[in-house]
């Protein structure tokens, strides 16, 4: 997985190992990034469930002000800091470990974008023994 566009396009991005975070894909990123266009530039950006942080590293990249990433697992977190440092954009990215209710009510940022993908269960298709949404 890498940044798609901006300052830090090309750059690999690194997901916890025995993590349970699901990445968004790049075609989405992609997607969801291109139909914001510029309202991106100087916005300031909240990413909740933040995994490996790339909603909100992409943001940056494309130009946003700054970013705040929720994360409850420690071990992603670290990932998310390693990551801004990566793309060199750990100056402009704030990293808080915590579940997100706990965490939301206590920001009292104000914030332009706020990106949430929330972990879903998975299960096992007992059929085909291969993983799918609950």
């Amino acid at each position: 997985m890498r940044v798609i566009a901006g300052i830090a396009r090309r750059t690999e991005l690194k997901v916890a190992s025995g993590s349970a975070a699901r990445p968004f894909l790049e075609k989405a990123r992609g997607a969801l990034f291109n139909s914001i266009g510029d309202a991106i530039v100087e916005a300031r950006v909240l990413d909740v469930y933040a995994g490996s942080g790339s909603m909100g590293i992409e943001a940056l990249s494309r130009g946003a002000q700054k970013a705040v990433f929720i994360e409850m697992d420690r071990n992603s977190a670290s990932v998310i800091t390693d990551n801004l440092k990566r793309c060199k954009l750990d100056d402009k990215g704030t990293v808080i470990t915590g579940r997100a209710e706990r965490v939301l009510a206590g920001l009292s940022d104000e914030f332009d974008f706020i990106f949430a993908d929330p972990p879903f269960p998975v299960a096992k298709d007992w059929e085909t023994d291969k993983e799918c949404v609950a």
